[in-house]
């Protein structure tokens, strides 16, 4: 099996067809669909039997809702493709993207990086600028310091690259399970410990769906706020101080989450728990002017200033 594609599913009837038809009408041999239904409550389930029945490299595993986590290790756990593909239900696979993957895994590298397109609710593309990070082999650390330097983030989003089975296996990676966002963060970072190099390739994989009713992103929760703080200073403190500058200034770009929150009380408790040292650590013009800010009136008054400036 060249290449295993996990998708975990639940309460996404609306999207799930056009997902799973963006992989069938381009599927080859020695692929396998694991589709993870997590308990969904619409008729997502009956559509993955529906189409299992129809397609034998589809498989389909029924389980209560324990969350994303729980569904992508259970993929992994019967996954048999010797490379890992994740996608998550409400995307779409972009045209010819698995024969240039079957193509790509003959270098048997230990991992490769796409891009992506973004489209809207109803599948129309909404980003027509995005730029590129030239293609080729790098450095793990020479990639994810280009990587930033053009996107101001780093590429985990699980979807946007293609993993090697048996790295996965051999040191027993996992999601974590009990975090509610930032899980494909936290997997990402413990993949790369283990692999020397990635390939960067500028074809999109996906049509990524954004701003969705109902995504976690959409649903900002204290929780939610919580998890990224937890998964961003575990790798601000970390013993690679390499990735200590570029977690800092993530840490502060998560700051727009807080923003999203609706309750009074979750805004004060998300300020309260702010880590003034990983803010002072931050970087960069744009984090240089916050942090004398944030120095000076404190931050809470900072953190004010801004949900104010966000809802003007």
């Amino acid at each position: 099996m060249e290449i295993s594609i996990i998708i975990p599913v639940y309460n996404v009837e609306k999207y799930l067809r056009e997902c799973l038809e963006s992989i069938v009408k381009q599927i080859k041999a020695n692929i396998e669909v694991i589709a993870i239904d997590d308990g969904s409550k619409d008729s997502s389930g009956k559509i993955c039997d529906e189409y299992a029945k129809k397609y034998d490299f589809i498989k389909v595993i029924h389980k209560e809702n324990a969350g994303v986590s729980v569904a992508r290790n259970c993929g992994l756990k019967e996954a048999k493709g010797k490379y890992i593909m994740f996608l998550d239900s409400d995307d779409v696979l972009t045209d010819g993207i698995i024969e240039r993957v079957c193509e790509e895994i003959k270098s048997n590298d230990d991992m490769y990086t796409f891009a992506f397109e973004e489209i809207d609710e109803e599948g129309e593309k909404v980003d027509l600028s995005r730029k590129e990070l030239k293609e080729g082999i790098y450095n793990k650390k020479e990639f994810l310091k280009e990587y930033y330097k053009k996107f101001r983030t780093f590429p985990w989003a699980v979807w946007q690259s293609v993993y090697k089975k048996s790295i996965i296996e051999n040191n027993k990676l996992e999601f974590q399970i009990g975090i509610k966002i930032a899980e494909d963060t936290d997997f990402y970072m413990r993949y790369i410990e283990h692999i020397d190099n990635i390939k960067n390739i500028t074809l999109s994989i996906i049509k990524y769906r954004v701003n969705r009713k109902g995504s976690a992103m959409q649903n900002m929760k204290i929780e939610k706020i919580m998890d990224v703080f937890a998964i961003y200073s575990k790798y601000f403190y970390g013993a690679d101080k390499f990735y200590s500058k570029y977690f800092a200034n993530l840490y502060i770009a998560t700051f727009n989450y807080i923003l999203k929150l609706q309750k009074e009380e979750d805004i004060k408790y998300a300020i309260k728990c702010i880590d003034s040292k990983i803010v002072r650590s931050a970087t960069g013009l744009k984090m240089t002017i916050f942090k004398i800010v944030y120095v000076i009136l404190g931050k809470d008054k900072t953190i004010n200033i801004l949900f104010k400036l966000k809802k003007s």
